[in-house]
């Protein structure tokens, strides 16, 4: 008998395994594949200040880049996006690794190759059925923390509603890296590169990796990707593609049921405005393994009461800065065609120079006095600058 089950060896998955470990409780982590962090689908950008309060600090082995400027293109006009935080960019698969064996260290099991085809109900227990080369078994457990990605398997075989708004991201890894700047990022924003979304460059190493969302496009992502390519670097090559969708909706409307606690994509952790995945999944990660734990050995994990704290902790600390990401994706996926074309031209100007030089004031008091009727977008967009776009 386990105490808790955790589906998907990623961040969410390896750290709701490492707090449930910690609280005592007998944990396993089953990952359908045979390694940790294959295939890799992530740019693997995050804010280093963000990642530091989670308190899981990457080895030097895991950060390929670090960045702390931005050169943004909307439409065809280019300006210089100031980044008052340092972010890092990741190797998405060792960092997995990192945290999956920090997990292992603290005494959960980790089962590589166990795919979870069925989940029932026994009594007050579950039984969970695995497919593991070519053969099946069934482990009982307490509680099940569903961290199995955005279509959630597990989630559904226990009759929990899952839907997401997703949007489609492909990325290519590439060399020769064509940010020649040290600490440079690149964003391509505006329908001209990603309708729906936002593309993105960033270093890498060596390599780099160009990628891009989209949402209600006329045409594949593949399609500006590959557009963006030839632009960009028309003589790199490719060297690995990824391709996921993410969820970009805003968090489940619900996150538990009876011994299931959802956490990462599968639950919807994801900011909408950026598609930022890693910090949420690792705070709501955390908190998941926390009231698991506790509920496995109080044996109330049969308690919707019970668990239905992990879904307070994680709205208290993250509900904020979804509602507000959520609405500046939907103001520019839904932004009249006259105003995306009056802001590209504010920012080849007077505007632009604010921004560019971080005098927000400034910019509020020009567009109050010049183009009223773009402050409609402002009090959202500072309502997402209090919590971070990212």
């Amino acid at each position: 008998m386990m105490d808790v089950a955790v589906v998907g060896g990623g961040p969410a998955g390896s750290s709701a395994a490492l707090k449930a470990t910690e609280k005592g409780a007998k944990t396993v982590i089953l990952e359908e594949h045979p390694e940790i962090g294959i295939p890799p689908h992530c740019a693997g950008i995050v804010c280093a200040e963000d990642l530091l309060k989670t308190g899981f600090t990457p080895p030097s082995k895991v950060i390929q880049a670090e960045v702390d400027k931005a050169l943004a293109w909307y439409e065809e006009y280019s300006f210089e996006l100031p980044l008052k935080k340092k972010f890092l960019i990741l190797n998405r698969p060792l960092f997995d690794k990192h945290l999956a064996k920090l997990a292992e260290q603290r005494g959960a099991e980790l089962l590589l190759g166990s795919k979870v085809v069925g989940v029932r109900r026994d009594g007050s227990n579950l039984r969970v059925k695995i497919l593991e080369h070519d053969a099946t078994r069934e482990l009982l457990c307490k509680v099940v923390i569903a961290a199995d990605g955005v279509a959630s398997r597990i989630a559904r075989m226990l009759g929990l509603h899952v839907s997401h708004e997703l949007a489609a991201c492909i990325q290519y890894e590439i060399t020769p890296n064509p940010i020649v700047e040290d600490g440079l990022l690149e964003v391509y924003l505006g329908t001209r590169y990603a309708p729906g979304g936002y593309a993105w460059v960033v270093p890498a190493g060596e390599s780099a990796r160009i990628g891009l969302g989209v949402r209600r496009a006329k045409k594949p992502a593949k399609h500006y990707l590959d557009k963006l390519l030839h632009q960009r670097a028309p003589e790199a090559k490719i060297i690995r593609v990824m391709a996921h969708p993410v969820p970009v909706g805003g968090p489940l409307p619900k996150t538990y049921a009876e011994n299931l606690l959802v956490v990462g994509d599968a639950a919807g952790h994801v900011v909408p405005s950026s598609g930022a995945g890693i910090v949420p999944a690792l705070i709501c990660g955390k908190y998941a393994g926390e009231v698991a734990a506790e509920a496995a050995l109080k044996d109330l994990h049969h308690s919707q009461r019970e668990l239905s704290r992990y879904e307070a902790l994680w709205r208290s600390h993250l509900g904020g800065k979804f509602e507000a990401a959520l609405k500046i994706r939907r103001i520019a996926e839904d932004m009249p065609k006259e105003d995306r074309e009056l802001i590209a031209q504010l920012l080849r100007g007077t505007l632009g120079e604010h921004i560019k030089h971080g005098r927000k004031v400034r910019a509020l008091l020009y567009l109050l006095l010049r183009h009223p009727r773009i402050l409609k977008y402002a009090k959202a967009v500072i309502q997402a600058r209090r919590y971070g776009l990212f």
